[in-house]
């Protein structure tokens, strides 16, 4: 069986460690696991380990650029998929690695969606059916959605998105800022009945 013959520190990342087998290159792997299956100089690894040994190095790698990838802000779990596949990654490991994260609630598709949700209505409010397209697009289920927008009260966000424009068109003509405020509030998904209201509360 093939030995291990050298345990080399990387050079660009000494928490890494670069595996020999037989003064040839095998893979590389964490020092963690590779002080979890008590890996050193002299020890003979039948095929099979050796097998599963490097797909444990492959996980490894694929989820370091996750967990980068995850860094900037919250995903998705198509999302995930998504960027794995880009990566080249094939289906069986992207499989393991979106259900490797899930279960350690790095990837919560619930509260990925409240907080896009929660981010729309801070910064872009839209309409339900608006937010709803963007959820769906990210992969969230029917279920996730239904439970995450059935809170939102599109005609306050409405008023609230008039309330803010006015200020911006007081002493302009009325007739063209109606038209305008109702073109950026139908960008944003909402119907006009709902639009309808919120103007005649603020007499537009």
């Amino acid at each position: 069986m093939p030995q291990i013959t050298a345990l080399e520190k990387q050079r660009k990342n000494s928490a890494r460690i670069n595996v020999y087998l037989d003064n040839r290159f095998a893979f590389g792997l964490t020092q963690d696991l590779v002080n979890q299956f008590g890996l050193a100089i002299g020890l003979e690894l039948s095929e099979k380990r050796i097998a599963d040994l490097k797909e444990k190095a492959k996980l490894e790698t694929f989820l370091t650029k996750v967990y980068h990838y995850l860094s900037y802000r919250p995903r998705s779990e198509r999302e995930v998929d998504n960027y794995l596949d880009q990566k080249g990654v094939k289906e069986p490991m992207r499989v393991k690695i979106v259900d490797y994260l899930k279960e350690r609630n790095f990837l919560n598709d619930e509260e990925f969606a409240k907080w896009w949700l929660e981010q729309r209505n801070r910064f872009r409010p839209r309409s339900r059916f608006a937010l709803k397209i963007e959820l769906v697009q990210k992969g969230i289920s029917e279920e996730i959605i239904s439970r995450v927008l059935s809170g939102i009260d599109e005609q306050r966000l409405v008023k609230e998105l008039i309330a803010r424009k006015q200020f911006g068109m007081e002493g302009s003509d009325l007739g063209k800022s109606r038209e305008k405020l109702i073109g950026y509030l139908k960008r944003r998904g909402f119907s006009w009945q709902v639009i309808k209201a919120g103007l005649e509360e603020f007499d537009f």
